[in-house]
C-alpha cells in the first residue's frame, strides 16, 4: 500500500469546554496585563463586550475603575452592559458613579443622565426617568433627541 493511502491511526482528541478555554485565556491575560494598566483593562472590556462575553467585559471595566479617581468612561461602559446581562440595578449604580466622576463636563454628564433615564424607564419608574431626562436637558439643552 502506498504511504499516502495508508490509514492514519487517530489519536484520541481531548474535548475541552468553552468555559475551560475562557478560563485559561483569562489566566493568560492576568499573567500578561498588570492590574494597574487601566487602559488595557478598559480595552479588554470593549473587546469582550463585542464578543458577547458580558461578564468578562464588566469584570475588565471594574478593573479599569480601580484608580483613585476612575474615569467616567469606564463606569459608563459598565452601565452599558449590565442591562444586557439582566442587572439593571448595577447599571444604575455604575452610571451614577460616572456622573460623579471628577472632570466630567456637562455634555458627558448629560449623556449619562440620558442613559440613567433609559435605565429607569426599563424599570418602569417613570418619575425617576423623567427627572433624569430633565437633568440631562438642564446640563445640555442640545442633547434633546430629535
Amino acid at each position: 500500500m502506498n504511504a499516502f493511502c495508508a490509514p492514519i491511526a487517530a489519536e484520541p482528541v481531548e474535548q475541552v469546554s468553552i468555559a475551560e478555554v475562557r478560563a485559561e485565556f483569562g489566566k493568560g491575560v492576568e499573567q500578561i496585563v498588570r492590574r494597574e494598566d487601566l487602559q488595557t483593562h478598559f480595552d479588554l472590556g470593549i473587546a469582550y463586550a463585542q464578543m458577547g462575553l458580558l461578564d468578562e467585559a464588566i469584570f475588565e471595566f471594574d478593573l479599569a475603575t480601580a484608580e483613585p479617581s476612575p474615569s467616567a468612561g469606564a463606569h459608563a461602559s459598565i452601565a452599558r452592559y449590565h442591562p444586557d446581562a439582566g442587572r439593571i440595578e448595577e447599571a444604575i449604580r455604575s452610571i451614577s458613579e460616572a456622573i460623579k466622576a471628577p472632570g466630567v463636563g456637562d455634555p458627558r454628564k448629560a449623556t449619562c443622565f440620558h442613559e440613567l433615564a433609559r435605565l429607569f424607564a426599563l424599570q418602569k419608574d417613570e418619575a425617576k426617568a423623567y427627572k433624569a431626562y430633565q437633568q440631562a436637558l438642564a446640563l445640555d439643552p442640545a442633547s434633546h433627541p430629535e
